[in-house]
């Protein structure tokens, strides 16, 4: 009930009913960031990485990744029912953290500079997300496919029905398309509807992610090299609730520093990125911004 409760003041849904000023919506939300500023950016053997923590409540920061238009709500889906979750704001543009809609996903945008001589693949090594109480966790490895597909179920009755889901929950492939639409679908049906409750659009991340689709570079995406003298830029997302997490350490290893002639590794680095887990409080402007501003809400009358 309290991650329901959360997600709806995020999202805007939780209607008072009330004789006097209608009043501020507020929550806090869990995030992570790096343990300290010295370890963002780290340098070994000519490799330079740059973590740069995607966080929920400065989603603003990163409309290519989460700004969408409810105009575009796919046939059988709800426009009250999303804009009630992901109301437009001033601009008319909803959001929506499709790294982890109805939980958080630790997310990154990392950068690595190659000042090497020899191409970086990435396949050659291994990240993974360790925290005290999981077993190590991988880095999604694909954002998947977004798109509408049409599922048609018979029911025991012999009745077809039909309707739309993303291809990639279709498909069961693992993807982030795929583990999202799980988790909002999961938490649909768990849903206790009430009175000022509305039904969650359990599609919406896909809409929103069919909506920025080409933005999307994963890090250890597969083949991904990277070519000497050159900086790349991609998303690490850790398919894991950040309130799971105990002493949480993001670990690079086996990254190549040193090559011999044949273009055989004969030098490798790891690199270690300690993180924090913190809460910020959020409040929602609902008169002129209409988004989620960080801190506490100006007093009321």
């Amino acid at each position: 009930m309290e991650k329901q409760l959360r997600l709806l003041t995020f999202a805007g849904l939780i209607f008072f009913i009330s004789c006097g000023a209608p009043r501020i919506m507020t929550s806090t939300f869990p995030e992570t960031s790096i343990s300290e500023e010295q370890f963002k950016s780290q340098s070994k053997g000519n490799i330079n990485i740059m973590m740069e923590p995607i966080s929920k409540t400065e989603i603003y920061k990163y409309d290519k990744y989460f700004k969408f238009k409810t105009d575009y709500v796919w046939e059988g889906m709800s426009k009250f029912e999303t804009e009630a979750y992901y109301p437009k704001d001033s601009n008319g543009d909803s959001w929506c953290f499709v790294f982890g809609s109805v939980v958080t996903y630790p997310s990154f945008e990392v950068t690595i500079e190659n000042n090497t001589d020899h191409i970086l693949r990435m396949s050659d090594s291994r990240i993974y997300l360790i925290s005290d109480n999981l077993d190590p966790i991988e880095p999604v490895k694909s954002i998947g496919k977004p798109q509408a597909k049409v599922m048609i179920e018979t029911n025991a009755s012999g009745q077809s029905y039909k309707w739309l889901v993303p291809q990639s929950a279709q498909d069961q492939d693992g993807s982030l398309v795929d583990l999202v639409y799980r988790d909002e679908y999961e938490f649909m049906n768990k849903q206790e509807l009430s009175f000022g409750v509305v039904r969650y659009p359990y599609k919406v991340s896909a809409v929103a992610m069919e909506q920025n689709v080409s933005n999307y570079k994963l890090l250890n995406q597969t083949g991904k090299e990277i070519l000497p003298n050159i900086k790349y830029r991609g998303l690490l997302i850790f398919p894991v609730d950040v309130e799971k997490l105990q002493n949480p350490i993001i670990k690079f290893y086996d990254i190549t520093v040193k090559t011999d002639a044949a273009g055989t590794p004969i030098e490798k680095v790891a690199f270690d990125f300690p993180l924090r887990l913190d809460k910020k409080d959020i409040w929602f402007d609902a008169v002129s911004s209409k988004r989620w501003v960080i801190g506490k809400p100006p007093a009321q009358p």
